[in-house]
């Protein structure tokens, strides 16, 4: 569910996004996540599997930072509509990284 909804927001942004950035879709994810432990609802799969994006991306950057994955992004990206695209790129990555490993 949580990699169709980053799907869903990867074919219309400005449907789920205020601004279209990776610093926008952090912001609707922190409310996602902060509305689904108001509401006691269990993570999925995917939210799982999701949780180690910010530690693959210290690691394929090669940062030593305190910064979110979306302050890493935001920080590599050209200006925030590339940021955005950024995340989606390496989000694929990632989920390939991820189904290799598991």
């Amino acid at each position: 569910m949580f990699y169709q909804l980053l799907d869903s927001i990867k074919q219309n942004p400005a449907l789920f996004l205020n601004q279209s950035s990776v610093i926008g879709l952090q912001a609707f994810l922190l409310g996602f996540q902060t509305a689904k432990t108001a509401y006691s609802l269990p993570q999925d799969k995917d939210e799982q599997e999701f949780a180690g994006f910010q530690d693959w991306i210290v690691q394929r950057y090669n940062v030593q930072t305190s910064q979110s994955w979306a302050g890493i992004i935001s920080g590599l990206a050209v200006d925030e509509a590339d940021s955005l695209h950024l995340f989606f790129k390496l989000l694929a990555e990632y989920t390939d990284f991820y189904l290799k490993e598991t």
